[in-house]
């Protein structure tokens, strides 16, 4: 008969791979998004496109995965460091349609915890919209 207590170092192992994983990703909430008008200015809307406004970012990759994004090809532009922005830029092309272009810029020198972000949206129809919010 198996015991139906889970070995320690199972527990242990568990444990190390989730800090690990954490370690080399960011999860990221947003918190605003803004869009450019006819008269040349950025508002702020109140309407998010998706339903979820979080995602995640692979610190090495930049690969990017989240609702907001769908399906989509991401290369790092620029590895974050203690001086530098993480800046990763991705592409989703539609059958339908022509290709939508994102730029995710995190500001990883910043000292605190929780680190700042924005993303350039090049959406179809030559609507330009941005997001902000944080990453932890």
């Amino acid at each position: 008969m198996r015991s139906p207590y889970i070995p320690a170092a199972l527990v242990l192992w568990v444990f190390a791979c989730a800090n690990a994983c954490a370690a080399d990703t960011y999860s990221c909430e947003i918190k605003e998004r803004l869009l450019l008008n006819d008269d040349g200015l950025v508002r702020a809307t109140r309407i998010l496109p998706v339903s979820s406004p979080q995602f995640m970012i692979d610190k090495k990759t930049g690969n990017a995965v989240g609702e907001v994004f769908g399906p989509s090809t991401w290369q790092i532009v620029q590895q974050g460091s203690a001086s530098t922005s993480l800046v990763s830029q991705g592409s989703v092309t539609t059958v339908w349609g022509p290709s939508f272009a994102y730029k995710i810029i995190v500001y990883t020198f910043n000292e605190a915890r929780e680190k700042p972000f924005v993303i350039e949206d090049r959406a179809a129809a030559g609507v330009f919209g941005i997001y902000s919010g944080i990453c932890r």
